[in-house]
């Protein structure tokens, strides 16, 4: 075992990162991104409004804001 857990960490995840892209079926499963704010796929209202996307993905853009709770 290393002296630093966290190399041991950092390679495991690597391995399951490789694994990934060895077992996944399609391009979609090896490229995932984020949708561009006037590009966003539809929705299920029920579980995610638009106004919370817009909230996140203005967090996403400026990671430093504080967290907001709705």
């Amino acid at each position: 075992m290393t002296k630093h857990k966290w190399l041991t960490w950092a390679s495991e995840l690597q391995a399951i990162a490789q694994n990934g892209l060895t077992y996944s079926k399609d391009d979609f499963d090896q490229h995932v991104a984020y949708f561009s704010l006037d590009n966003l796929p539809e929705l299920s209202q029920p579980r995610v409004t638009d106004k919370q996307i817009k909230i996140m993905y203005k967090h996403y853009l400026q990671p430093d804001l504080p967290t907001e709770f709705d």
